[in-house]
């Protein structure tokens, strides 16, 4: 199906179009991989949080939109691909589209099982560790 018709259909589907929204992350997520293949997770997710906030009317390029990013996605940078990117867009799905988690209560419960080690961690106080096993470099960065 292709990304046209897959959209015309979320107009009347509120599956459909949250699961258009993971779906195009995922790929601007495969995008920016390919594009920059050294980069780490929380890189990547922070210029997928960029590309999609831009539709949002905000200037990605401003200081606090960047700080933004970081914050917003420094969370989802602590699980695996596909996880931390399906994370970001249910995270997504509720800014833009609340009214789809309201509807199909089990993308909610996805996002609650995907966060799970992510809240483990927190809970545990082990969290900068979690997010260093996938960012090691940007970990070492912030001292």
């Amino acid at each position: 199906m292709s990304w046209f018709t897959k959209s015309l259909k979320g107009i009347f589907d509120p599956r459909a179009s949250g699961e258009s929204i993971i779906e195009r992350l995922e790929t601007t997520y495969r995008e920016a991989v390919a594009t920059n293949p050294n980069a780490e997770p929380h890189q990547i997710l922070w210029a997928v949080y960029l590309s999609r906030i831009a539709t949002h009317g905000k200037k990605p390029e401003s200081e606090e939109v960047q700080a933004e990013a970081a914050e917003m996605t420094l969370e989802y940078a602590c699980l695996p691909f596909p996880d931390n990117v399906q994370a970001l867009g249910i995270a997504f799905i509720n800014l833009e589209r609340p009214d789809i988690l309201q509807q199909c209560p089990d993308i909610k419960s996805r996002y609650t099982e995907l966060m799970a080690p992510v809240r483990e961690a927190r809970q545990r106080g082990q969290l900068e560790e979690l997010y260093r096993k996938y960012n090691p470099t940007m970990a070492a960065a912030k001292g």
